[in-house]
């Protein structure tokens, strides 16, 4: 008779352990002298000092662990590659082989993981095929899709060309949202994540900027409504104030927008359509709608939408199209929305059924119960 559980036993221990039965694992009989590929319980028994979660010894855990021309894929160096392999920092794979960026002839080609010199801008976001170059950053009036394709790092967020750098004096011609004090001088703000994309001034969450903040000039030696920052630890010129206004380049249809309510719209027609954001004021925050009867109404990038309101009749407006996939412009999300005949996927800021909202506008669903959207 068989004892099952010597057998089952000895099932289990082939299988985790041995690489053939009745052979002893490497870790049993060399400790610390294991090659690539054979078993091992810890770093210890191998011999790179690696031991991978499959318990086989690994040369390796990065890249940074192998030559130059290698890269760690399946936990051991290689010199071979896939363009879809991620072979590590400052690496690429270059016709099957690995590539420090350093060695290339034309790193160029890879420029989103090798980089481009001072002045100029990948013309890519994936350069894993070695098909992109290095292009001279654009100029104030240049064309863009983001900040890092401008000398100035600042691109229209609706009209799509760089304009003057945050903190440079400014008009409509030049900048998204010109400051302009009595004095005569001015201060081309925007939104800011840190200190560093306001040049001379600071990143600060005034009247509310919520989910944004904009930048505002610095206090000294000016004569200004001077407020603190979020931090307690700078002060900031405010506007719109007694002795300043904020100017405004009108919005095309479409484009985004963010409506101050005691300044008027900044849509060029039309209004702007999303939902509330308040602090010491409110404004909207969406996309300029024209008013439309049908898709037809608002060109090959837009649709028509009719959200529910609380008002008998509810106007039907454009929004922007979107795939689903795509990045929104103005920071909003591809979302289903209610069309003239069905649900059609656009760019809103508007708020989905259990998301904290002000007011009932602020919801896709056109409801707000005690704060949150139903």
């Amino acid at each position: 008779m068989w004892d099952t559980r010597r057998v089952v036993g000895a099932i289990a221990i082939c299988g985790v352990w041995l690489t053939a039965c009745g052979s002893d694992p490497c870790w049993s009989r060399t400790p610390g002298q294991c090659a690539v590929a054979e078993q091992c319980r810890t770093n210890d028994d191998c011999l790179s000092g690696v031991c991978s979660a499959a318990n086989l010894c690994a040369s390796c855990f990065s890249s940074d662990e192998c030559p130059a021309d290698e890269a760690c894929i399946g936990q051991a160096c290689t010199p071979t590659c896939i363009s879809t392999d991620y072979v590590g920092a400052n690496r690429v794979c270059d016709g099957g082989r690995v590539a420090s960026c350093t060695t290339l002839a034309d790193p160029s080609r890879f420029c989103s993981v090798c980089s481009c010199g001072v002045g100029m801008r990948c013309s890519g976001f994936d350069c894993s095929a070695g098909d992109c170059s290095c292009v001279p950053l654009e100029p104030v009036g240049g064309s863009c899709t983001s900040d890092y394709d401008c000398e100035s790092r600042n691109c229209s967020q609706f009209a799509g060309v760089c304009r003057v750098p945050h903190g440079a004096p400014c008009t409509v011609d030049d900048c998204d949202e010109c400051l302009a004090w009595s004095d005569g001088t001015s201060y081309c703000t925007g939104r800011c994540d840190a200190l560093t994309d306001c040049g001379n001034g600071w990143c600060s969450g005034a009247y509310g900027d919520i989910p944004f903040r904009r930048c505002y000039p610095d206090c000294d030696g000016r004569s200004c409504d001077c407020r603190t920052t979020s931090d307690g630890r700078s002060s900031y010129c405010a506007c719109p104030a007694s002795d300043c206004g904020r100017e405004e380049a009108r919005h095309a249809p479409l484009a985004p927008c963010d409506s101050w309510r005691d300044e008027g719209g900044d849509c060029a027609t039309g209004s702007c359509v999303g939902r509330t954001v308040c602090g010491a004021s409110c404004y909207t925050w969406g996309y300029c709608g024209d008013a439309c009867s049908s898709d037809a109404d608002c060109g090959a990038s837009g649709a028509c939408a009719q959200f529910p309101c609380s008002s008998a009749t509810c106007p039907a407006v454009c929004v922007p199209r979107c795939d689903g996939a795509g990045r929104c412009a103005g920071d909003g999300r591809c979302l289903a929305v209610p069309g003239l005949t069905g649900e059609v996927m656009a760019c809103t800021t508007k708020l989905m059924v259990g998301e904290n909202c002000y007011e009932d506008g602020d919801c896709i669903s056109g409801r707000c119960t005690s704060g949150r959207c139903s």
